[in-house]
């Protein structure tokens, strides 16, 4: 009976009040619908995006540990783009390595990179990830030179030479990450991930051909390798072949549309391509942030689209392709002023010649002073 009040209460939109319900039966009651109460709990909070209430549901779980609860938890803190909390819900919970990696991306989205490079750097860290892993962790946290430190001492290995590779690449040194990557053998576990970051610093080089000749000695076409030779088809004029690598019938190859259209400076296609995509639990930030605001926008709810992406732009200021979709929610509803000073303070930043023009055609578009 409890679980058909709180889903009455619901269903007439008074989730808190529902919520409250099955919590306080479950803080008295001990009898066999307890576990019932519980699941429907956690699926309201759920469906309320409710961090904080999903891991008090799980407390009543007596198969659930303290760490399982955090990372659902988390999981739904970052799913609704509150990292913040995600961090701190996982805070006491960082005895589990999954925990950890989650943790750290929290604190990276919620702009305390600081704490987290702080951590990667300790002791305490060494005792669940090896040096090659740390020092991975670090290159996406943009601290290169710790990353060589801690690798110095390190015994050659295909992991550690991925990562010597990734933190010169980050450093700038071009010529020896490709190098360095280029010697990881095939067949390692960490072959594709070197090969694609070997395209990377062979198209630094300008050297194209090399680039999807690295990416050709790949055993399988991943999503990952598939995205990286459709940049190359793009760039260099060929959208049709860039377009043929994916299949848009499979959820998973929509983001991957997505981005090969805005790279080809078709923004309207892009934008409905971003706004199919079915999110998950592993989608990354970026991908988040734009599927959910393109889905919002296309619903005709452009003022949270514009909360959306204004939350990522603070995160991510060099996602100038965000940034200039902000733009363009902004003109179209009609908040010039941000629209303009957005688009000046993004435009000397912009070197994608497509979408550089795009951007100046905006401002000149609402008669802003742009070049």
């Amino acid at each position: 009976p409890v679980v058909a009040i709180a889903r009455a209460l619901e269903s007439q939109g008074l989730s808190e009040r529902a919520k409250v319900v099955l919590l306080d039966y479950l803080s008295v009651h001990r009898g066999r619908g307890r576990e019932v109460a519980s699941k429907a709990l956690a699926d309201l909070a759920l469906r309320t995006g409710d961090a904080k209430m999903l891991a008090r549901a799980l407390e009543f779980d007596p198969s659930s540990t303290a760490e399982m609860r955090a990372r659902s938890a988390a999981e739904l803190a970052l799913s609704v783009e509150r990292p913040t909390l995600a961090a701190r819900i996982l805070e006491n919970a960082l005895d589990d390595g999954d925990n950890v990696t989650m943790w750290l991306r929290a604190l990276r989205e919620s702009g305390e990179a600081d704490r987290a490079v702080q951590y990667v750097s300790s002791t305490r860290a060494a005792r669940w990830a090896s040096a090659e892993d740390r020092a991975q962790l670090l290159v996406r946290l943009h601290e290169d030179a710790r990353a060589l430190e801690l690798l110095a001492a390190a015994e050659r290995s295909p992991r550690v030479q991925e990562a010597r590779g990734n933190a010169f690449l980050g450093q700038g040194e071009l010529v020896r990450a490709a190098s360095t990557l280029a010697s990881v053998p095939y067949g390692a576990s960490t072959f594709e991930r070197s090969r694609l970051r070997l395209a990377d610093c062979s198209s630094s080089l300008r050297r194209v051909g090399g680039a999807v000749e690295a990416l050709s000695m790949t055993p399988h076409g991943s999503l990952q390798v598939r995205e990286k030779l459709a940049e190359f088809y793009v760039d260099q004029g060929d959208l049709r072949a860039g377009l043929r690598l994916f299949d848009a019938r499979h959820p998973s190859e929509r983001a991957a549309l997505a981005n090969v259209f805005e790279r080809a400076g078709r923004f309207e296609e892009a934008a409905a391509y971003y706004a199919s995509v079915q999110l998950g639990s592993s989608s990354d930030p970026r991908l988040r942030a734009r599927a959910s605001a393109e889905s919002l926008a296309s619903r005709g709810n452009r003022k949270s689209a514009i909360a959306i992406l204004e939350r990522w732009a603070a995160v991510a200021p060099e996602d100038l392709y965000s940034r200039v979709r902000l733009v363009e929610l902004l003109q179209a509803e009609r908040r010039t002023a941000d629209a303009a000073a957005l688009g000046r303070e993004t435009l000397p930043l912009t070197y994608d010649t497509r979408l550089r023009a795009h951007l100046a055609a905006l401002l000149q578009e609402r008669g802003s002073d742009a070049p």
